[in-house]
């Protein structure tokens, strides 16, 4: 090593405060600088706010959320396309409501297989629907969730829970297309099957499936069907077993049924049908 090379501690190691010190003193800023500089704090200042704003506002969405109640009593409807070489059954839309027929869920569904037939004359469904749906296992995970120890209404239900590949508890289930009450108000056989738009037309006086049919209607004239013969103890959110079931073979006197005979519950155009 040259004799002329000195290698001090203090070139070795250098702190950057110390470094700081021997470049001495940063040189004043004028207006501009001072201006750009206070511009720069005040923005981030108010990037900050609103970011916390933000998450405050969430989380009290999310709170409202998890506090919100829902009804005892759902009701659920599906639309269907067919799948694969054998046109398999296949979900497409899924659509919950509560008691007073708000929407809990409605969704397009993107089955796992390829649609090759969209059945659109009964279901609905386009191909632009399946491509905006969501997939099969994200929303049987949320149905599951929204099912869990609550009374589920359907008519032939079993056909939306076979597509969901879901169970449900028996005792748990109201099924508007064998319901003997429903069946003696219409004054068909037990063994005969009731369409739910036969339903609807006679005995809510309400017109549905005109064409292509639509799961939120369909889940709305359900939960009506069911309020004309529901027991008691189904409006009641309660864990006893001791519920009267939707199939018990009695008819329901009149003055259960009087409360919805009034008038603002028939259309405003049932006159003219």
């Amino acid at each position: 090593m040259p004799s002329s090379t000195k290698i001090t501690e203090s070139s070795c190691y250098t702190l950057p405060w110390q470094r700081e010190c021997e470049r001495g003193p940063s040189p004043p800023m004028n207006g501009k600088m001072k201006s750009r500089k206070t511009k720069e704090k005040k923005s981030i200042s108010s990037r900050i706010r609103r970011l916390l704003a933000n998450k405050k506002d969430r989380k009290k969405q999310d709170n409202r959320n998890e506090n919100s109640t829902i009804t005892q009593c759902i009701a659920l409807d599906c639309e269907m396309v067919g799948v694969g070489p054998s046109k398999r059954t296949a979900l497409a839309r899924c659509t919950v409501i509560d008691y007073h027929g708000n929407c809990l869920y409605d969704s397009y569904v993107k089955p796992d297989e390829p649609v090759t037939d969209y059945r659109t004359r009964w279901s609905g469904i386009r191909k632009e629907h399946i491509a905006q749906g969501i997939p099969f296992s994200v929303v049987k995970r949320h149905i599951y969730e929204l099912f869990r120890g609550r009374i589920l209404i359907g008519h032939a239900i079993n056909n939306d829970l076979k597509a969901l590949q879901l169970t449900h508890p028996v005792d748990k289930i109201r099924d508007t297309s064998k319901c003997p009450k429903l069946r003696s108000m219409m004054g068909v056989d037990l063994k005969q099957s009731m369409s739910l738009k036969a339903l609807s037309k006679q005995l809510l006086r309400r017109t549905i499936q005109r064409g292509e049919h639509c799961s939120l209607e369909d889940a709305r004239a359900t939960m009506d069907l069911f309020k004309l013969v529901e027991p008691q103890s189904d409006n009641v959110p309660t864990t006893s077993r001791q519920q009267t079931s939707m199939n018990n073979d009695s008819v329901p006197s009149s003055s259960h049924l009087q409360s919805y005979m009034h008038d603002n519950y028939w259309p405003a155009d049932f006159d003219n049908q």
